[in-house]
């Protein structure tokens, strides 16, 4: 069942209906039920999938939180133990609690392998047509994550093991984030999950805006680009040169439009439920560097790879031996430097991997590590411009650029995931310096072999303008502050606070845009019956 079905919205209708109907102690079983119905309509294999990953996370982290109970129950009995014995005893605990942990995170991950390389290994090998043949589950990527973290976090002490099995599945098979995500944490999602809410008209009324409004741009802007985008991908030697930089600029208002619409209508559903998602985009094109757009875009992804990739690699003590011959070779300060940046390689190489098993993935994500290295050590060779030319550095002109070239490089980095050949993606990008055929922007020709008509392209700028005024009115004060690494870990303000509250109080005014957004998606929409409407690209991961 896809978001954007109609299947969906009559489901979500329903249990919308008997949320608030029914008494609230029996509102969080009728999610779950609901959450089960919804996932059982990609197959019910996929059903016993989930629950069979929600036992063993169960398991382990039931286990971990029982080490930790016997070794407090143990010093609390032997009092008499000196303080060495007390901290080996508390070693061995803590060895055997992390044993769990990497049991649990080790047999999860081999679940997600298995599923998501093993028809590519078969294909390759052709010796097991079964496998080659395997259905993708629906999220798994997503829930496999959220269930790492929930592990994780009990064997960090940041969370409490949850005992109710109820609970946890309801947790880990939450419908609005099974399809793409957020990928939520336990601490985070609880809070709001397990809470019997009585009917807030004003959350209701919000959520569905903003449900509303990403129908219009999954629907609307998304599908129109994806024409475009389609066209030039089924003959990319045919549109080399400026066709490249179309598709870049394309393929980023498909996707851009696809996954944070996507986002919307999830947040907006679990809004309606008076349940809180966490925000998932922080207005991505207004990033300066490539390190700043990754932790705008896609944060729940990004922050789990920080948390749980990057700092554990980071701090492991394979880390450490590197960092330590390298110390005798090249000081400490580089020997630090490097073992950062290896780090962040290897971060980035299996960020790659998650998105897809081919040579194309994995040098994307390797491609966007060395951009982000190279970022931040030109940073500091320009410091001394920096402040040499402060007005022209902290002005808008300068700001501006910035995030054209970030927008192109991240753009042209993503050409890896349309094209999925990669000496192709490298000659096309080649062809991008013939400057002979950018007339063909000029004269037309481009514009009318791309199987969009004029009015399709106006339809498609305006919808461009649209996101981009929207972003503007919903941006929240102190966003840009919360960008910086580490602050993307704690929840971003509520997704536009002040637009929302203004709407609310002029019911005329939100009457007329919803009005407004209906008649655009009815009219221009691509959708209904002998459409195909086309999947959430986010789906495939």
């Amino acid at each position: 069942m896809q978001l954007h079905s109609m299947t969906f919205l009559c489901f979500f209708g329903c249990l919308l209906l008997l949320y608030y109907t029914v008494p609230r102690c029996a509102q969080k079983p009728l999610l779950f039920v609901g959450s089960i119905v919804f996932y059982a309509f990609s197959g019910w294999r996929n059903v016993l999938l989930i629950l069979s990953m929600t036992v063993l996370a169960y398991a382990v982290a039931r286990e971990i939180d029982r080490v930790a109970h016997q070794k407090k129950m143990s010093l609390a009995a032997h009092e008499e133990w000196s303080e060495e014995q007390r901290k080996a005893f508390s070693r061995r605990s803590r060895a055997v609690q992390r044993r769990w942990m990497l049991l649990g995170v080790a047999i999860l991950l081999l679940g997600l392998s298995f599923f998501k390389f093993a028809p590519a290994v078969a294909k390759a090998v052709g010796t097991l047509p079964r496998l080659s043949s395997l259905i993708f589950p629906m999220g798994i990527s997503f829930f496999t994550f959220q269930l790492i973290t929930y592990v994780v976090d009990v064997y960090r002490g940041k969370v409490a093991c949850e005992r109710s099995f109820y609970r946890l599945c309801l947790f880990s098979c939450y419908f609005p984030q099974l399809v793409q995500g957020p990928i939520s944490r336990y601490g985070e999602l609880s809070a709001t999950l397990y809470t019997p809410v009585g009917f807030d008209a004003g959350g209701v009324s919000a959520g569905l805006m903003r449900v509303v409004w990403g129908y219009l741009k999954k629907l609307v802007i998304a599908d129109t680009a994806m024409i475009a985008v389609g066209t030039i991908m089924q003959a990319p030697e045919r549109f080399s040169g400026v066709g490249v930089l179309l598709l870049l600029v394309l393929y980023t208002v498909q996707i851009y439009g696809d996954f944070t619409g996507g986002m919307d209508i999830a947040i907006g559903c679990s809004e309606m439920l008076g349940i809180r998602l966490r925000e998932n985009f922080l207005h991505p094109f207004a990033s300066t560097t490539v390190g700043e757009y990754w932790r705008r875009w896609h944060i729940t992804m990004s922050t789990f790879f920080t948390d749980y990739v990057f700092y554990p690699l980071s701090l492991s003590k394979t880390a450490q031996w590197v960092s330590a011959r390298l110390r005798h070779v090249l000081g400490a300060r580089w020997a630090t430097q490097v073992t950062v940046w290896l780090t962040t390689l290897l971060t980035w190489l299996l960020t790659g991997i998650w998105h897809g098993a081919g040579l194309n993935f994995a040098l994307w994500g390797l491609l966007n590590g060395v951009v982000m290295i190279l970022g931040e050590q030109l940073a500091r060779v320009f410091a001394p411009l920096r402040k040499k030319f402060p007005h022209y550095y902290e002005g808008e002109l300068h700001r501006l650029l910035c995030c054209v070239r970030t927008f192109l490089i991240v753009g042209l980095l993503r050409t890896l995931d349309v094209y999925r050949d990669v000496p192709l993606t490298f000659s096309l990008w080649g062809s991008l310096f013939d400057l002979r055929q950018y007339g063909a922007l000029l004269d037309g020709t481009v514009w009318s072999s791309l199987g969009l008509s004029s009015g399709q392209w106006w339809l498609l700028a305006f919808g461009v303008l649209l996101m981009a005024v929207v972003g503007r009115l919903t941006l929240e004060d102190g966003e840009v502050a919360q960008v910086k690494w580490g602050a993307a870990a704690q929840t971003p303000p509520r997704w536009g606070g002040r637009f929302r509250d203004a709407l609310g109080r002029r019911p005329m005014l939100y009457a007329v845009l919803m009005a407004l957004m209906l008649v655009v998606i009815v009219i221009f929409g691509r959708y209904g019956y002998g459409y195909d409407a086309s999947d959430f690209i986010y789906n495939q991961f």
